[in-house]
């Protein structure tokens, strides 16, 4: 049996009963923490030879004291070998970063078939009223600098920096109840606490700081903080320890982390990062990973990245556009690297989002016209576009969840009535909105006389020009005009949050079943499917009742005492509701289940979103001396992009 159905299903059933108790698996099961229990007190946990010259030279404690008593074990297809430097590039200063080297810092995690298990912690509790968690950590776990890693770790983040990955819980309290218990005790049931320790409000910036490094900047625990901040050019003590224990290790590298590489070199354009002694997992033979050593990182233009691929000077590759896969699977041989083709994860590619709140009142009163949407929808020949742009390698479907979600109806995608092309209907609906006078180029026109154009806005190239130029055919075909207009990305967020412009257009990328279910992040509506970026007047409107509802507001705190936004259509009222059960469900539950396929019921009736071609397979490459490498049978799940690092190995 799969030990990750253990672990769920006693979660489930313990509900019932009292108090859920983490069950874990047997070694025959798969491994897991139990398997690390057994080997555990034995002296036999293996390392890497580097980490091990250090112990013999007196620099580091054995690797028995290095890891917790339980340590998490992570299964590869195959056990690695230590050793070697991997190489990477990158193409945008995030990636270059921080990349894949935080995969494994969240709470608990998921497996590839959406159950929770142990993660950096080992396990956790459950109130039959769901209303007190206990989260159980790992007993001996360290930071990267040996110092132990511990239940005031939790609250410290919580009590100094309580806003990001709090914002949704209806927390009562937290306390430490001994040095491995965290106890949280809601105002409300709230099931969801599980799942939420397993996305991203679970991950490290958001659940837990060294408090032991972090307190030498915080004035309760030193009375030289406002000074020390001072002396660093921060104006208050407040902004120098929000510097310090900033997400990325970069900022100051000094920092303790638990992930499983720690930042050794910076410089201009470049990352060096190194296997982090402490890290708390282990393959099913003992040994602690990960198995590489170092990754060295480089910021390079997105020409030069692909040469360095093509010349096989990466050994990791993932940012890779499906248009080049033809040029990088013509150049396996003389690169020495394998390109997979991974599945797709992204809902779809060209997406736009239609602004039902845009501040003009007469073409906003034309795009909350449900027969303009379907419309729109209809005049585009997906098929068409996936053979063009994807080699028929994606999916023609409207814009909604990956197929892959458990509660997923095959109507919200490729079966959805609207995803077909059926032009002629396209303008039968125009004509019946009465919008059939025409400018002296022949586009449509509004009551007003003005032309229709739909200005969509997108961050730089992030979509590729031939997509875009495909739809504005098709749109100009039925007699809407069409503009893209290129911004940066902080223009593009700020410029969304308003009400001022048409449509936004970026790939529909938070999809699958986890990033999907993220809960009231920041009050948005639950999931980036019907985030803001479609009615930020309605979003601020809810936005602002649950945070009058959730004692994090007032009305009076709103000019004039006034709630901000626009009062939403009943149909949004109840998709909301929806997404407040959702969220107050178990993942994974029939409540969860039922709650999430109204929401996405209404979501894609109405069609808010117009999706293109979706799924579209992503292409990974990797050195051929690299083992564990990511394919379709062997891809962590969860998160878009993201590598397990732990396993990856010079062979």
């Amino acid at each position: 049996m799969d030990r990750s159905k253990v672990l769920w299903c006693s979660a489930c059933v313990a509900l019932l009963f009292g108090w859920s108790a983490w069950a874990t698996g047997t070694a025959d099961e798969g491994g897991g923490d139990a398997g690390a229990a057994a080997m555990a007190g034995s002296g036999k946990y293996n390392e890497s030879p580097m980490l091990a010259a250090l112990v013999a030279s007196g620099d580091l404690p054995p690797v028995d004291e290095r890891l917790p008593e339980v340590p998490l074990v992570k299964v590869p297809p195959e056990i690695g070998r230590y050793g070697g430097t991997a190489i990477t590039f990158a193409h945008a200063p995030w990636a270059v970063e921080i990349g894949g080297w935080w995969h494994g810092s969240f709470t608990l995690e998921v497996d590839e078939n959406w159950q929770v298990g142990p993660g950096v912690a080992k396990g956790y509790e459950l109130s039959e009223d769901q209303q007190t968690f206990n989260l159980l950590l790992r007993e001996g776990m360290k930071w990267s600098d040996g110092h132990p890693v511990t239940a005031e770790d939790f609250l410290f983040r919580y009590e100094e920096r309580p806003r990001r990955g709090y914002r949704s819980e209806p927390i009562e309290s937290m306390v430490a109840v001994d040095d491995y218990t965290v106890r949280i005790t809601f105002s409300k049931p709230f099931p969801r606490i599980v799942i939420n320790m397993a996305n991203e409000n679970g991950a490290d910036w958001n659940r837990w700081l060294p408090k032991h490094f972090l307190q030498h900047w915080h004035a309760d625990y030193n009375d030289e903080a406002a000074d020390i901040a001072k002396n660093e050019g921060f104006e208050t003590w407040e902004q120098a320890l929000s510097f310090h224990a900033a997400a990325n290790n970069v900022k100051d590298p000094n920092r303790p982390t638990t992930r499983m590489f720690v930042v050794r070199e910076i410089g201009t354009d470049t990352r060096l990062y190194e296997r982090n002694p402490y890290w708390y997992a282990v393959d099913p033979e003992g040994n602690q990973l990960p198995y590489i050593d170092r990754v060295q990182s480089t910021l390079v233009d997105n020409e030069t990245y692909k040469l360095k691929v093509l010349n096989g000077e990466a050994t990791i590759a993932n940012w890779i556009s499906f248009q080049d896969f033809t040029l990088f699977k013509q150049n396996e041989a003389k690169g020495g690297y394998t390109i997979e083709l991974i599945d797709g994860q992204k809902g779809s590619e060209h997406t736009y989002h239609v602004n039902q709140t845009h501040s003009e009142p007469v073409l906003g009163e034309v795009m909350r016209d449900i027969r303009f949407r379907r419309a729109l929808s209809l005049a585009i020949d997906r098929e068409e576009m996936n053979e063009t742009l994807w080699s028929g390698m994606g999916v023609a479907r409207a814009g909604t969840l990956v197929s892959s979600v458990s509660y997923y109806k095959s109507e919200w995608g490729e079966d959805h009535p609207y995803a077909g092309y059926d032009p002629a209907e396209a303008n039968r609906l125009l004509d019946e909105m009465g919008l059939t006078d025409r400018d002296r180029d022949g586009f449509r026109t509004l009551p007003n006389g003005e032309t229709i154009n739909l200005t969509a806005v997108q961050v730089g190239k992030e979509l590729s020009s031939e997509g875009h130029e495909l739809v504005k055919d098709y749109w100009e075909a039925i007699g809407i005009k069409f503009t893209l207009r290129e911004v940066e990305g902080s223009f593009y967020w700020d410029f969304t949050s308003t009400d001022d412009y048409v449509l936004a257009t970026r790939p529909l990328t938070n999809a699958t079943e986890l990033s999907a279910d993220r809960g009231i992040i920041e009050g948005s509506f639950a999931t980036p499917l019907t985030g803001p970026t479609w009615a930020p007047a309605w979003k601020a409107r809810l936005r602002a009742e649950i945070d009058i509802a959730e004692g994090r507001a007032k009305l009076a705190d709103y000019e004039g005492g006034v709630l901000p936004g626009e009062e939403p259509p009943p149909i949004v009222r109840e998709m909301w509701n929806a997404i407040l059960d959702a969220n107050d469900s178990l993942f994974g539950s029939e409540q969860y289940r039922v709650a999430n396929q109204k929401v996405q019921d209404i979501f894609s009736e109405q069609l808010w979103v117009i999706g293109t071609v979706g799924m579209v397979p992503a292409p990974f490459i990797a050195s051929n001396n690299i083992g564990n490498r990511q394919t379709n049978e062997f891809a962590p799940a969860g998160w878009v992009g993201e590598l397990d690092w732990a396993l990856f190995f010079r062979n």
